[in-house]
């Protein structure tokens, strides 16, 4: 029997196949400004889009600052302490959005290791990368 993260994973690895094969388009969009009222804790450069049977997905890598809390946490402190940060630091995430008619958020995908490799698979696809590439063997 499947597991609810394993139907994630292989829901966002079927994003990842059809835009690998380029049956899925993404278009590069500005942010809403709900993602960036607050720059100075959270941050989204670019947001792209798709349609998938009729349904709008939006994906973005959000950076979000991490501000040293005001409890001890010995653990917690000792890992942030361990690999070299210090307070406040960012912290970056990939953020996979089903939208409504409204082209509001609608729902969030929960984050799994997979949509690093989408939001790759995406930046490829719209800069253009494939066809640079070909360009150049082409022209040899």
């Amino acid at each position: 029997m499947t597991t609810e993260k394993n139907k994630w994973i292989d829901a966002v690895g079927k994003l990842l196949k059809l835009t690998q094969e380029r049956r899925l388009k993404w278009e590069p969009h500005s942010p809403p400004s709900y993602l960036n009222r607050e720059p100075d804790r959270k941050r989204v450069d670019v947001v792209y889009e798709a349609q998938h049977n009729d349904r709008t997905l939006r994906l973005f890598h959000l950076s979000y600052k991490i501000e040293k809390p005001s409890s001890l946490n010995v653990l917690r402190d000792l890992n942030v302490y361990l690999e070299g940060r210090e307070y406040p630091y960012w912290e970056n995430r990939t953020v996979l959005q089903l939208l409504d008619q409204t082209r509001s958020d609608a729902w969030t995908f929960p984050n799994t290791e997979v949509l690093d490799d989408l939001l790759a698979a995406v930046r490829y696809q719209v800069s253009g990368v494939k066809e640079f590439l070909d360009e150049l063997a082409a022209a040899s």
